[in-house]
C-alpha cells in the first residue's frame, strides 16, 4: 500500500450548484493534477452530494461521489468511486464560494 497525499481549489456556483476545481496529488513518485467538475444542489453553502467528473493530466477521466460535510467550522470532504469504494477523505477550510482542501488517499501499488 501506498499513501498519496493531495490538494484542490474548489470553486462553487451557488445558483445553479456546480463546483469546479483544479487538484494535484502526490503518487509515490510523480505528480497529477487535473480538473474537475461536479453536480449538486443548488444552495447558499458548499454542503451536500456531488456526481463528480474528473480528467487528469494524461486525460484518464473518473467518476466519484462526491460528500461534503460541515464538523467543528470544518468542510470535512469524502469521495467514493462508482461502486463504492472509499477513494479519499479530506479537511477544507471555506471562504465564500472558493473551498481549499488537503486530504490522503491509499493505493495499491502495482
Amino acid at each position: 500500500m501506498r499513501q498519496n497525499v493531495g490538494c484542490a481549489k474548489f470553486v462553487k456556483d451557488f445558483k445553479n450548484g456546480t463546483i469546479t476545481s483544479t487538484w494535484a496529488v502526490y503518487a509515490g513518485v510523480v505528480v497529477v493534477g487535473g480538473v474537475a467538475k461536479g453536480e449538486g444542489t443548488a444552495s447558499d453553502s458548499f454542503f451536500g452530494e456531488y456526481d463528480w467528473d474528473m480528467v487528469d493530466d494524461f486525460g484518464n477521466e473518473t467518476k466519484w461521489r462526491m460528500f461534503i460535510e460541515e464538523e467543528n467550522g470544518r468542510a470535512l470532504v469524502t469521495c467514493y468511486d462508482k461502486d463504492g469504494a472509499l477513494k479519499t477523505k479530506g479537511v477544507g477550510v471555506i471562504e465564500g464560494d472558493v473551498m481549499f482542501v488537503g486530504w490522503s488517499e491509499w493505493e495499491e501499488e502495482l
